[in-house]
């Protein structure tokens, strides 16, 4: 470990780290105290790609009280709900989301005022672009929580181009991204029923009788939340009863959409070929017309809350065999 030592005065600071010592006299000006950091190597704000794989990411106990330090005004005090990272892939944003929660720590630590801090680095909610320094008071902090799934190197890789504070009453756009890995999961569902079934989707009246069929697939109810009070997700009745072969572009023919766009305008498309996104007005025009779709039906229609996808044809009788005269 690095040790190094500033000083003010009236206000000693250690940086705990190298076995070299050294020591400064800096300005009592917390401007010039925060530039003195800054050139001892401490700094005060941290681009993601600078995050090396040496720090470990820490999840702090939430009963160690208030054990946020605002390093003189810097920053601001991080909101604990109502956050939310916009990815287009899911497990990208819910990774993001975990490192919100986290601080970034390679053993580092400030003694100030006789009082000892853990040097981290976090996410700042102002700016995602920018990690900056945080100190938590060790005398606050009995224990702390390492994630060691969550990697610097993997960190590093994100490109985070927004975080949103959520509003009461609005679909929040972590609670779209959530309800987009719905539809894409139940489209995998169906995709596979249907494959289980020669390539048919069943012959449904409603979309209730379609969600049971597709339950054993899917195996979580929950996935048809769309996470918009507003909306419900509908199948596509003009492909019940047809053979998946008999539609020409599957990618451009909706199978599965929510019936309501959200308060952004948009709403959720799952395409025959089981590819989700969510679609604004414009593009939903552009699709709408595939609900219309007027293809053969290959078989029977199923009772309303049937159990099983296809109804067995009827079996045709066999001429009777002819007796010898």
């Amino acid at each position: 470990m690095k040790t190094r030592y500033l000083a003010t005065v009236g206000l000693a600071i250690a940086i705990i780290g190298s076995a070299a010592a050294q020591s400064k006299v800096v300005h009592e000006d917390p401007k010039e105290l925060l530039t003195q950091l800054n050139a001892s190597g401490i700094p005060l704000v941290l681009k993601p790609q600078d995050l090396k794989d040496d720090f470990l990411a820490l999840k702090l106990p939430g009963n160690t009280g208030p054990t946020w330090v605002e390093l003189f005004g810097m920053g601001r005090q991080r909101p604990q709900s109502g956050i939310s990272i916009v990815l287009d892939d899911p497990e990208e944003a819910a990774f993001a989301m975990e490192c919100l929660s986290v601080v970034w720590y390679r053993g580092d630590i400030l003694v100030m005022g006789g009082t000892r801090y853990m040097i981290t680095y976090a996410l700042d909610i102002s700016e995602p672009s920018a990690l900056r320094l945080r100190l938590f008071d060790m005398g606050k902090v009995s224990a702390f929580d390492p994630r060691p799934d969550l990697l610097a190197a993997r960190f590093r890789s994100l490109k985070l181009p927004s975080i949103s504070v959520d509003r009461p009453g609005v679909q929040s756009q972590s609670a779209a991204i959530s309800a987009l890995s719905n539809g894409k999961q139940i489209g995998i569902g169906i995709f596979i029923l249907i494959t289980d079934n020669d390539d048919i989707y069943p012959y449904v009246q409603d979309t209730g009788t379609l969600k049971g069929l597709v339950q054993p697939y899917i195996k979580n109810e929950a996935l048809w939340n769309t996470n918009n009070p507003d909306s419900r997700f509908l199948f596509n009745m003009a492909l019940a009863g047809t053979s998946a072969s008999a539609t020409q572009s599957p990618s451009e023919t909706i199978m599965l959409f929510e019936s309501a766009p959200a308060a952004d305008g948009k709403r959720i498309i799952v395409f025959a070929d089981s590819h989700a996104k969510r679609v604004d007005d414009a593009e939903w025009r552009k699709y709408e017309p595939t609900l219309k779709l007027k293809l053969p039906k290959v078989t029977k229609p199923l009772p309303v809350g049937s159990k099983v996808p296809m109804l067995t044809p009827p079996t045709t009788p066999a001429p009777p065999k002819k007796g010898k005269k």
